[in-house]
């Protein structure tokens, strides 16, 4: 595992006063974490329930931002921003903000969303409009007129355009942060390294396991939530939320924008298209119906607490994505784990040998070998394949 973890930052919401909202505003506009995380299958969003009725002759009540803020997957004209906020409401009304400057004096962006427990109180803002290369920086604020809450200053950046002519650009590159092993000091290190453009996480962004199953945080005061192997939609959601109050993921986050894939412990240990190690090992016919409902409550989790767009690749809805960066290189990032990984840890050496096993299935080969014939015509200098490596 790499760990992570240096600088605090403040945890506690601070009551602010704003300046009047940037011409830009853009009104009230969709919350992203409630769509479907793979784009063409739309009967995988959330159902947002109209939940306002029951706040009838009632004040908006106080606020707070615990989880810290996120950004990701940036484009040269859009980016991902996040957060999740915390009160007693049913249904929160969240601003966001994005700016030149820290101080928000010149808003190039803002507008408000609506969230609710259906996504676990998160919010995920697809910026555009933006221009390319370029720090920006961001926050949400949310409450009562009287106490408008902020959560804390995030700061992003933009990719360059394909055709822009780049000398060097800088990612930092994690993995395997397992909570109950350790703490997350590398995380915190990245903090103090300014000139990094991007931060790459390749997967195992949580664990799933119940604590003392790999790794005791006892002694730590790391010790998982819910303290259960997960596998329900909110014992993910549970999962991610406290990894999201990591000081020093918080602070990485807050700092960097993030380009993420997953691997196997975002789901189960030796996950494959069809199964894991828990359904595998049995040496009993597959439960697909099980199997699937727990795929999709650790995807959906994922889709809400991370800023990752849902993705289009020839037609079906996938976690691999390439970003043009500049003339310099091509990022592209590979999915072996769930979008056509056949059955990992297979004893069997006729089966090992099968000519048609594949680590990512056959239209994500064909997509990739697109790619790099793509990146190649267009002369990038380099180009940078992200993948798990197990």
């Amino acid at each position: 595992m790499l760990p992570a973890f240096i600088i605090s930052f403040l945890l506690a919401s601070t009551a602010v006063a704003l300046p009047k909202l940037a011409s830009t505003s853009k009104g009230v506009i969709r919350n992203i974490a409630y769509d479907s995380p793979l784009i063409n299958h739309p009967g995988l969003a959330v159902a947002k329930k109209n939940r306002r009725a029951s706040l009838a002759a009632q004040e908006v009540g106080n606020v707070q931002f615990l989880h810290g803020v996120a950004s990701g997957d940036p484009l040269s004209d859009a980016v991902i921003i996040w957060t999740k906020v915390t009160g007693s409401d049913p249904e929160i009304d969240v601003t966001y903000q994005l700016s030149t400057n820290n101080e928000f004096t010149d808003n190039i962006a803002s507008g408000t969303v609506s969230t609710t427990a259906d996504v676990d109180f998160t919010v995920k803002v697809d910026v555009t409009g933006v221009e390319p290369a370029t720090t920006y920086f961001y926050r949400f604020t949310a409450g009562p007129p009287t106490n408008v809450t902020s959560s804390i200053i995030g700061r992003t950046h933009t990719i360059p355009t394909a055709s822009a002519s780049l000398a060097s650009y800088k990612l930092a590159v994690f993995s395997c942060s397992n909570m109950p092993a350790g703490f997350f000091n590398a995380y915190g290190g990245v903090v103090k390294l300014d000139d990094v453009d991007l931060v790459l996480h390749l997967g195992d962004y949580i664990y799933e396991y119940a604590n003392g199953a790999y790794g005791d945080g006892t002694a730590l005061d790391r010790i998982p939530a819910p303290n259960v192997q997960l596998n329900s939609l909110s014992d993910y959601q549970t999962r991610h939320a406290q990894y999201k109050q990591d000081q020093d993921l918080m602070a990485a986050h807050q700092q960097f924008p993030f380009v993420t894939i997953w691997d196997d412990h975002e789901f189960e240990d030796d996950s494959w298209t069809g199964g894991s190690e828990g359904t595998d090992k049995t040496n009993l016919p597959q439960d697909p119906t099980s199997w699937n409902a727990r795929k999709l409550a650790a995807m959906t989790a994922y889709f809400q607490y991370m800023p990752i767009r849902a993705a289009l690749i020839d037609g079906v809805g996938k976690i691999y994505r390439n970003f043009p960066i500049g003339d310099l290189l091509d990022l592209t990032m590979l999915d072996t784990r769930m979008s056509g990984r056949d059955q990992t840890d297979v004893r069997n050496p006729f089966t090992i040998a099968e000519a048609n096993r594949t680590i990512m299935g056959f239209p994500q080969e064909a997509w990739f070998n697109k790619q790099l014939s793509t990146s190649q015509a267009r002369g990038a200098k380099w180009r940078i394949i992200a993948a798990v490596a197990s």
